[in-house]
């Protein structure tokens, strides 16, 4: 077994953290005895870490299998081995890459009892490449059957379900879009837990597990191993720089001590670099028309809020508020004609009418607008043929995870969302395995708006993204 050991957080501790106590003065056979290091080094993390990931989290490569799985690419095939060997870790290959199939794939090797967690609105799919790749592994339909097989299940049932019957040992658990799960005080991170911590096999399953911080991997690494990772704290502690206002709230500033969290991560999780070119991103700029410039820099300047919702005077509510008018105004003045970022879409389906393509937006409004004024469009949950319909709206929360779009080669973004975790997955819709031209993504930004500031945040996003979730060949 693949042997995890840091100092950061292991020595005895009575904390309770995000709602977990455990007793941390047994150590785990499993794990190398690290008590005398330990008591030697207390004074120095920095250093104590360091020299524990020296000694403890070498990747012993020669004694990873080299099975090989009909129908699966090569780096597939290296993170079914390689999951095999760690028993518990984050399959975190980039968006699009069939980390679902390499999954499967495990679960197909052992056998067993397994449970497999995702959204609820991914659980046909799921079933469905279950029957494609495994049609042997029996899907079961009620959690409470003790026979070798699968029950695909979403983290909303989680919470309805029998506390004794989460707690039950299983073969395999198999959390997928892990990232949902990466708060430590929601209620489904704490249902998830009883079942991780249970589990025999653990397989996380994200291709975006890191929003800005490092902070947002512990609950991920408790999950994995909840008696090395048991403080939050002295986790956010050491890879998290913070500054303290006047009131005296500490506010997360950047990442500290980043090669360290590398090591650490290197003995947990599995990315491999994508082989496929980067996707084509193009900024098309368009200018306001007047009604929504003026209307814009009302609400800019004096803080606008609509009659009926006079109990929401708020920044955030403000700044919902010049999104929606950056794209469109007909949902304060009723005219559906003044939008130049629409208008500017419009000229881009033209521009690709013998292309399939998929329009995202971070508001419904604008996409009933398209709807009602372009014909062969879909709405958001019909069946996906382009044969048929070429056209394709979709919210980034609708539409934006789990379906897989290799068919479209063009996108047009009315905006951009202010979590690059759905960003990331968005791009993952179209540029994924399977996918035959490399995809063109039109970005829509209007002049001088609040667009600047969300690109500029979802560039910062994705370059903190890139520098702490690090790839290799």
């Amino acid at each position: 077994m693949l042997q995890h050991q840091s100092n950061i957080l292991t020595y005895p501790s009575k904390r309770n953290s995000g709602g977990y106590s455990y007793d941390q003065t047994e150590s785990n056979s499993t794990y190398p005895p690290c008590r005398y290091i330990l008591n030697q080094f207390k004074g120095s993390l920095a250093k104590s870490a360091r020299e524990l990931l020296e000694q403890f989290n070498e990747f012993d490569n020669e004694a990873v299998r080299t099975d090989v799985y009909p129908g699966l690419k090569q780096e597939q095939n290296d993170g079914v081995n390689k999951i095999l060997k760690m028993k518990r870790a984050i399959l975190c290959d980039e968006v699009g890459n069939g980390k679902t199939l390499q999954a499967l794939t495990v679960a197909n090797e052992l056998g067993g009892n397994i449970l497999y967690i995702t959204k609820k609105t991914l659980i046909t799919q799921v079933e469905e490449e279950i029957r494609k790749w495994y049609p042997n592994i029996v899907i079961h339909t009620n959690l409470q059957s003790s026979s070798p097989g699968i029950y695909v299940t979403n983290y909303e049932q989680l919470s309805l379900m029998d506390r004794k019957e989460l707690k039950r040992r299983r073969k395999l658990l198999i959390i997928d879009e892990a990232h949902s799960v990466k708060n430590r005080t929601a209620k489904r991170s704490k249902m998830v837990a009883l079942v991780a911590h249970n589990s025999e096999y653990l397989i996380l399953l994200t291709g975006t597990p890191i929003e800005k911080l490092p902070n947002d991997m512990w609950h991920l690494m408790h999950l994995l191993d909840k008696d090395i990772w048991s403080s939050y704290w002295r986790w956010a502690n050491y890879f998290t720089d913070y500054d303290v206002l006047p009131s005296g709230v500490r506010v997360n500033i950047k990442p500290k001590n980043v090669n360290v969290f590398h090591s650490i991560l290197t003995s947990y999780y599995i990315r491999r670099e994508s082989n496929r070119p980067t996707p084509n991103y193009i900024d098309v700029p368009v200018k306001l028309y007047k009604s929504q410039r003026d209307l814009y820099d009302l609400i800019n300047k004096e803080a606008y809020i609509p009659p009926y919702d006079l109990t929401i005077q708020n920044e955030i509510s403000r700044q919902v508020y010049l999104r929606q008018l950056a794209i469109e105004s007909s949902w304060l003045t009723g005219d559906t004609n003044e939008s130049a970022k629409l208008n500017k879409c419009d000229e881009l389906i033209q521009k690709h009418l013998n292309e399939n393509i998929v329009i995202f937006c971070s508001f419904n409004r604008p996409l009933e607008i398209l709807h009602n004024s372009i014909t062969h469009l879909y709405r958001t949950g019909d069946v996906i043929d382009f044969n048929t319909k070429p056209i394709l709206l979709m919210t980034y929360q609708s539409g934006g995870t789990g379906l897989n779009l290799q068919d479209a080669h063009i996108a047009i973004l009315l905006d951009l969302p202010q979590s690059s975790i759905i960003f990331q997955q968005a791009i993952g819709r179209l540029n994924r395995i399977g996918q035959q031209i490399t995809p063109t993504f039109y970005i829509i930004r209007a002049d001088n708006t609040i667009d600047k500031r969300v690109n500029k945040l979802m560039e910062n996003k994705l370059e903190v993204f890139k520098d702490l979730v690090r790839e290799s060949k």
